[in-house]
């Protein structure tokens, strides 16, 4: 079990299917025998992804929304950085392809992406325009952002919205995690409404801890994949800096889920 610490103390990018083959590589060059250990092999491919974990708890990445400065400051400060794709007039962001050309030469830089919907618009228009903005980055994944002052009164009208927004993110097989915090939750889809626990969440909380220890349930989530926890000026640009956290990644992954919770995407 020691030599499995050489597989997993890398920092490299942590995704479901590179934490998973490291385990399964674990298991086959330590020798370790289902039979022998009296055990079944997938609770000791289990065993090694925790050893994975406990070198790899937290990814730090930010998002941002300005066209960025200076891109070689930022990309050696930070890999993994989520851009705004689109804004809540029902726009595409115009700095998302002019981010996307400044990065796309930064070696080792991965993207993530998240909208700010326009809630009681056209849904289908949204996602269009948005797909063709990420037609080129392998981008598969977008954070849905449920925030601001945009959001009907009635949660009932927001839930819908969400319901045709989503519906329309399977239309082109593209994943969703929710941006929010307890009380934008609450105050945009009302106290009880549960449906969406299954999607990543992505908690907004700035306490400037990157740890998510002070997280309360709501909105039936457990636990957060990522917190937003601080605002920074990096290189010139204002940005929210983050936390990604491997063991809810993990948690995700062995539920199952067709959901792929770190969805940084290498540009090349």
């Amino acid at each position: 079990m020691i030599r499995c610490f050489f597989f997993f103390s890398s920092r490299r990018r942590h995704t479901r299917s590179s934490l998973v083959s490291w385990a399964r590589r674990c298991v086959q060059e330590t020798g370790i025998n289902a039979e022998y250990m009296g055990i079944l092999r997938m609770r000791t491919l289990i065993l090694c992804v925790c050893v994975a974990l406990a070198f790899a708890a937290t990814t730090p990445f930010i998002d941002m929304w300005e066209e960025i400065k200076d891109p070689n400051c930022l990309a050696k400060e930070f890999k993994n950085i989520c851009l705004r794709v689109f804004t809540d007039v029902g726009k595409v962001d115009p700095n998302f392809a002019k981010n996307v050309a400044k990065l796309k030469n930064q070696t080792g830089v991965m993207l993530a992406a998240y909208m700010v919907p326009f809630p009681g618009h056209n849904a289908t228009k949204q996602v269009q325009h948005m797909m063709e903005a990420l037609n080129g980055t392998n981008i598969k994944m977008v954070s849905i952002s449920m925030e601001g002052k945009k959001w009907k009164k009635e949660p009932e009208k927001n839930i819908e919205f969400m319901k045709q927004l989503l519906q329309e993110f399977n239309k082109v097989n593209l994943k969703a995690a929710i941006m929010t915090k307890p009380a934008e939750w609450t105050k945009i889809m009302g106290k009880t409404f549960e449906e969406y626990s299954k999607l990543p969440l992505w908690w907004v909380h700035h306490d400037k801890d990157p740890e998510a220890k002070k997280f309360k349930p709501f909105g039936g989530w457990k636990a957060p994949v990522a917190k937003q926890f601080d605002v920074a000026v990096v290189c010139e640009n204002n940005v929210n800096k983050n936390s990604m956290y491997a063991a809810q990644i993990l948690t995700l992954t062995l539920k199952l889920t067709q959901i792929n919770s770190v969805s940084y995407t290498h540009l090349r």
